[in-house]
């Protein structure tokens, strides 16, 4: 949402794995349906860095999205900014120092295999573009994004 709205001013440090919700119910299935007892089994999607993501986001949004790198001595002031403000007028804390906390401390430490999940299971997960335009599309249709943006080509 905040890539739509233009809010980012650079690429956070960090990166996420991704995976559809959908997706991880089906693996829940799976797993009822052929996990074996005592097994543990991921529902872990692609890696990403933000520097990855960030463009894919803005394709699927039809948006420019900052390319410069935001240093994580900036993303702490952010968030002390961003508390301050929020004691001072009452409302909700947009970026929290906990949540820098968790991007410094996270940092590339969010790469899982699936690989066991798809050999026993039969899993798979689905693009993460397919995700990103369904998300997209979900928030249009719930108002969280205006209904006049890019859709997803045929």
């Amino acid at each position: 949402l905040d890539v739509a709205r233009g809010k980012l001013p650079g690429v956070p440090p960090g990166s996420v794995c991704l995976v559809d919700a959908r997706d991880v119910a089906e693996a829940m299935i799976m797993v009822h349906r052929r996990g074996r007892r005592g097994e543990r089994y991921l529902a872990a999607g692609r890696h990403f860095t933000m520097t990855e993501l960030m463009p894919l986001i803005g394709e699927a949004l039809g948006v420019e999205v900052p390319s410069r790198r935001l240093p994580l001595a900036m993303l702490y002031t952010v968030a002390a900014l961003s508390e301050i403000k929020a004691r001072l007028t009452g409302r909700p804390v947009l970026f929290s120092w906990a949540t820098a906390r968790a991007l410094s401390r996270e940092n590339e430490r969010s790469r899982f295999s699936a690989t066991k999940s798809k050999a026993e299971l039969g899993v798979i997960f689905r693009p993460v573009m397919e995700t990103l335009y369904d998300e997209i599309a979900w928030f249009r249709k719930n108002g969280w994004l205006p209904d006049n943006e890019r859709k997803r080509p045929r």
